[in-house]
């Protein structure tokens, strides 16, 4: 896969998100995917300030990836553990 600037970001973040989710016991979701994913089509679909809906957010790579493009961003998760572990990966 080639490195995008967001590839690059997100394997420190990872990391150092990793060791806070486990050091605090907090939920991993099993079905993260890559910041490339979002980030094209973020960028493809949307503008600057433009606001993007997250409603299964899981692990919120969205909401990482849409704040790093200027974008505001909508996340909804059933699972309070994984919205409380996705603290660390967005504003990070």
């Amino acid at each position: 896969m080639r490195s995008t600037p967001h590839t690059r970001l997100a394997a420190p973040l990872a990391g150092r998100v990793g060791r806070a989710r486990k050091r605090l016991g907090l939920k991993i979701h099993p079905a993260r995917f890559p910041a490339a994913l979002p980030d094209f089509f973020i960028r493809l679909l949307t503008d600057t300030d433009d606001i993007v809906l997250d409603p299964f957010a899981g692990s919120n790579t969205l909401g990482m990836v849409a704040e790093k493009l200027g974008r505001r961003w909508v996340a909804i998760e059933m699972e309070e553990d994984y919205l409380r572990a996705s603290r660390y990966l967005v504003g990070s």
